[in-house]
């Protein structure tokens, strides 16, 4: 599709996405497809999803997108390739800048989302146009790796309350992990990116 001005002929501009994925990941393989998985099981799927291997081998991160990839037919994943370790905030601020969306979300390598996360965090927005994210409890399960598999040992509930959302909470640590939230891009432009 193109645009025509004055009799010229411009390309459109692609659309923006609306929801970028940044997911940091360090030499986790089967935590990595585990995590990628829940990403393309979304029933939203306007999304895109920006690996950031952090550091790690580059091989083993290609051959897990690669299985993605072909499972799924999507090409909505780019993988950035970091020469060196950084810190998880310039990680995250690194494939936030490979982005562009209307809303974004981190995503760790040992993180799931049930598939309907996006399609709620999505429809919450639109029923609070001024809000900056949507925030949600989280179920943290602690896991073993045995014979290459992850196996479940216990599940911890921690719903998300309004106690836990007060300024002095919220300045004084953190209250929620970010796999639970979903940003307006806008607050990049209003508070930065992340503290590197």
């Amino acid at each position: 599709m193109a645009c025509k001005r004055s009799g010229v002929q411009f390309p459109s501009a692609p659309p923006m996405t609306m929801v970028a994925i940044v997911m940091r990941t360090y030499e986790r393989p089967v935590l990595l497809a585990r995590a990628i998985a829940s990403v393309q099981n979304q029933t939203f799927s306007d999304w895109e999803l920006i690996i950031v291997n952090n550091g790690g081998d580059p091989a083993g991160v290609e051959r897990v997108v690669s299985i993605a990839r072909n499972t799924t037919g999507t090409s909505a994943i780019t993988v950035l390739h970091l020469p060196d370790r950084v810190g998880m905030e310039e990680a995250s601020n690194q494939g936030l800048r490979a982005s562009t969306s209307q809303y974004f979300a981190i995503h760790d390598d040992d993180d799931s989302w049930r598939p309907t996360f996006l399609a709620t965090a999505v429809h919450e927005f639109a029923a609070h146009p001024t809000a900056a994210a949507v925030l949600t409890g989280v179920t943290r399960v602690h896991e073993t790796f045995k014979g290459g598999k992850v196996w479940p040992e216990k599940h911890e509930n921690f719903p998300l309350d309004e106690s836990r959302l007060t300024y002095d909470r919220l300045i004084g640590g953190n209250t929620f992990p970010p796999i639970a939230a979903l940003f307006r891009r806008s607050v990049l432009d209003a508070v930065g990116y992340f503290d590197s």
